[in-house]
């Protein structure tokens, strides 16, 4: 092993010791100094802190005498890294500065400053700090039994503070019935700026919520307990929830102009480096005058996509007049909560579960306030999230501060989606096809990055998941990434770091998408088959050779794997013991493979998946590119075959193969438009023109609104995808709904909701979650929605229409038109509901009907009395018939 392997392999392995041991190291110094918890952005500042300290021994060392042991600094290698972790340590100070405001200080109430004659007991409960203040008989009626301190940006910028609170039950007041008020007031330096009133004999024995909003100047917060009856003790709990700062804008300002300030100091050293470096190459400094007209336009071709690209998605997303539903609004909702997180706006957390506080015969069956509780901050809920969630909201990363600053509408999602994830796709590609390119690119005329813009405009598959506000064009950034890093060398000669980098971009792939899993592995599939082809052609078999060979799929695969566990152990579990295809078999539409590749020429369009195709072979029988060739052509085919036995491609799965056919299309067409041969040359130029035809006509038949005889009879060289702007009208009928159930719901039982008895785009739960976000109409009952029921296998028993006060059904039911087969637990409910029989005769039809699209009737059921056990018996009955061998379907 060469000096320079085992330098990398010691530093990530301080580095992964170091991300570890960071936050306990943090959290316990925390403890035992009785400061306040800190994020866990703020905790690994330390580790590259410690980096920076190296750094600059290493600066000593050029300059100084130093031992032996320390000589490795010396080195290259760890130079970069350090000046890399430089940069995370700048990233890791501004997410710190930005999750500063919503970092959860549960620690501060137990450092609260008790009043006079008050005792103060620091306790934990939920695994939190809170304070315990008793206020004993001789104390007077009125006073002031403790006080916390404001944090300084709380100080200077005004905010918010969440306080929780209750009151214990004590012997002389065993039913809490004295009369007991107390009042959280902010204090300025001499003056009473805002108070909240809190009367503690409605929160007995239980935590509530006080949201206060604080002004500027706040200094403190003060609890004074006001009693009309001083004779029994009064036990006051108290918990700090949160503080969050109004985001002040001057310093947003200044946090990026310090950062920027470092990272053009980094650069500055770094280049210093550089050129003192014995080993680098004399003129490096240099630029040809080639490559400084490539870079000019390559540049203005990236302008001009964002250009066009931001005027049609205005223009398409302007059109829209729909309520957005399912996918549609998931991934909008998602970067929506994050971003009001960001602002430190109200939101709920991922918490427990929405019956974890009924009551059952025993007790609660959690212990946990009944009232949403704030995140402990952003941090710690993105990695949360990763951790457990099916769908998490990493994606929302880049996306949601954008939208925190502009604002959480559909537009800016749509636009934010662009211009960072597309964008960066868009540079990728460019990026990969060079590296693909080899030795060639040096015979590529300079304008050649126009060709890369040019296909990724006219490819409409690139464009239809976007559209729709999918984020599967997120882990094409990923993917793009790991192709770039792989193709730059032969596998034998690539450098253990860059195989280190490929591993965490496999990784990021599949948590951004958990779908991207099959990318993934037919990523190691395809550099088995390269290591493999490497052993044959140099007719060496023994260990060491084989290990050379192999060294891509085992080290990238070891990173990969190895954070993921670290990461997200819970998920790792899910994935490897859950059987996706039998799970998401109602989303199979096709009959073979067969139908499956005529479904993606259809999307494709005929002409530019000929041209692909044609590509792929020109690209195999030339020498310099067949390697890349046939590398992406088994790791597509694999892919295909792959995730089609499991389940039909939806659009936003598209992104499993457009890396690749991308990468085979521009870089054919770079290297047949370069090539010597005349008639080669002419036929390349002939095919990016044929790209530029057939993208711009698919794209105004698929996005441009036409009538179904114009989309019937378009040509098969085109896309047969027909994704117009999204025009709903029944919207007044839907706004008419809501507010007849909100009328409904005013006199509900508070542990009653609404629940959605259909599946399909016409009515389904969803259209009253997001009906406020997409039509400004207000739905104040929207946070009693239940989950619906929608697919047999993978939502099973539809527990939450037992729940219920308001069943919204539709005549006819509305099913997914997939397979209405898999659709039981919509069907065998709203046949007992339209009969009332069975879980039905608890409910009446009301005589009110909402007409929808496609002449569908949305009606109303309300319940007038609990479900008896046997009729609850019967629903689970008429499941266990159609799935006798799943539990989870029928109870």
């Amino acid at each position: 092993m060469t000096k320079p392997t085992k330098i990398m392999l010691m530093a990530l392995g301080s580095i992964f010791v170091g991300l570890g041991l960071g936050p306990l190291i943090a959290g316990g110094t925390s403890d035992l100094l009785g400061t306040s918890a800190t994020s866990i952005a703020a905790s690994n500042i330390l580790i590259p802190c410690l980096i920076v300290v190296i750094f600059i021994l290493g600066l000593l060392c050029n300059s100084l005498r130093m031992p032996k042991f320390l000589e490795w600094l010396r080195h290259p290698n760890i130079r970069r890294i350090i000046l890399g972790s430089m940069a995370v340590a700048c990233l890791a100070f501004f997410i710190a500065r930005v999750d500063g405001g919503n970092t959860s200080s549960w620690r501060n109430a137990a450092h609260l400053i008790a009043g006079p004659g008050v005792n103060k007991l620091e306790l934990r409960e939920f695994g939190r700090q809170f304070a315990r203040l008793s206020v004993t008989r001789s104390s007077p009626s009125i006073g002031s039994v403790g006080t916390i301190p404001v944090d300084w940006r709380v100080w200077f910028a005004g905010g918010r503070v969440d306080v929780l609170v209750r009151s214990q039950v004590t012997t002389e007041a065993a039913n809490c019935d004295a009369s007991q008020v107390l009042k959280v007031a902010a204090i300025g330096r001499v003056e009473v700026l805002s108070e909240t009133d809190t009367a503690v004999r409605d929160i007995c024995g239980r935590w509530q919520l006080v949201r206060i909003d604080l002004p500027q100047g706040v200094t403190e917060l003060q609890f004074n307990l006001d009693r009309s009856d001083s004779i029994a003790e009064a036990t006051i709990d108290i918990m700090l929830a949160a503080n969050r700062p109004y985001f002040a804008w001057f310093w947003m300002l200044c946090t990026v102009a310090a950062v920027g300030l470092i990272v053009t100091i980094v650069c500055l050293l770094s280049e210093n480096l550089r050129s003192g470096d014995h080993s680098a190459k004399t003129g490096t400094g240099l630029i040809e005058v080639a490559t400084r007209k490539r870079g000019l336009i390559t540049g203005g071709a990236v302008l001009i996509f964002i250009l066009l690209s931001n005027v049609f998605m205005y223009w398409y997303v302007s059109q829209e007049e729909t309520i957005y539903t399912w996918d549609y609004s998931g991934y909008w909702t998602s970067s929506r909560n994050v971003s009001d997180f960001l602002r430190g706006n109200e939101r709920k957390s991922a918490g427990p579960p929405s019956n974890a506080s009924e009551v059952s015969d025993s007790g609660p069956i959690s212990n946990e306030p009944e009232q949403t509780m704030p995140d402990p901050g952003a941090i710690a809920a993105l990695i949360r999230s990763i951790r457990f969630a099916e769908y998490n909201v990493a994606f929302s990363v880049p996306v949601a501060p954008v939208m925190a600053v502009f604002g959480g509408s559909r537009m800016v999602y749509e636009l934010s989606l662009l211009n960072t994830y597309a964008l960066a796709s868009l540079i990728l590609l460019i990026v990969a096809v060079r590296s693909s390119g080899g030795n060639d690119v040096t015979r590529w005329p300079n304008w050649w990055p126009i060709l890369p813009v040019v296909i990724v405009m006219c490819f409409v598959p690139f464009w239809v998941p976007i559209l729709r506000g999918y984020v599967g064009v997120s882990v094409a950034v990923t993917n793009l990434a790991v192709l770039w890093l792989y193709f730059r060398q032969p596998v034998r000669e690539i450098s253990t770091m860059s195989l280190s980098v490929i591993g965490v971009f496999l990784l990021a792939g599949v948590i951004l998408q958990r779908w991207n899993a099959y990318w993934v592995v037919g990523f190691f599939v395809m550099a088995c088959a390269d290591g493999v082809w490497e052993l044959i052609r140099n007719r060496r078999f023994n260990a060491v050779e084989i290990f050379r060979s192999m060294r891509a799929p085992i080290v990238s695969g070891f990173v990969a794997f190895f954070l993921f566990a670290v990461i997200a152990w819970p998920k790792v579990v899910r994935i490897v013991t859950t059987d996706y295809a039998d799970i998401y078999s109602a989303f199979q539409e096709d009959d073979g493979l067969i139908s499956a590749l005529l479904r993606q020429v259809d999307a494709f369009g005929a002409g530019i998946f000929a041209l692909i195709l044609v590509s792929f072979i020109f690209l195999t029988v030339r020498a310099p590119t067949r390697r890349v060739a046939l590398l992406l052509g088994i790791q597509l085919l694999y892919v295909f075959l792959h995730f089609s036995s499991t389940q039909t491609m939806g659009p936003h799965q598209y992104f499993l193969l457009l890396p690749g056919l991308l990468v085979i299309l521009s870089l054919g067409l770079a290297s047949a438009i370069s090539s010597n041969i005349r008639p080669i040359a002419i036929s390349g130029a002939s095919a990016a023109a044929l790209v530029l035809v057939f993208g711009m006509a698919s794209g105004n038949a698929v996005f441009v609104p036409s009538d179904d005889s114009a989309y019937l009879s378009r040509s098969r060289l085109l896309s047969q995808s027909y994704r117009p702007p999204l025009v709903s009208n029944d919207l007044d009928e839907f706004k008419r709904l809501a507010q007849y159930v909100d009328e409904l719901m005013a006199d509900a039982p508070e542990k009653q909701g609404i629940y959605v008895l259909s599946g399909s785009a016409t009515l389904n739960a969803v259209h009253f979650k997001t009906i406020t976000a997409s039509t400004g109409t207000p739905f104040n009952s929207a946070a009693r929605v239940l989950g619906s029921s929608v697919v047999d296998k993978r939502d099973g028993f539809p527990r939450g229409i037992l729940r219920a006060h308001i069943v919204i059904s539709s005549d006819p039911i509305q099913l997914m038109s997939r397979r209405p087969s898999d659709q039981q637990v919509i069907q065998v409910p709203a046949d007992r509901m339209f009969k009332r029989t069975g879980i039905g005769a608890a409910f009446e039809r009301l005589p009110v009907t909402f007409r929808l699209d496609g002449e569908v009737d949305a009606v109303v059921f309300r319940r007038f009395r609990p479900s008896t056990v046997e009729e609850i018996a019967d629903l689970s009955e008429g499941l266990r018939k159609f799935y006798p061998d799943r539990p989870n379907v029928y109870q």
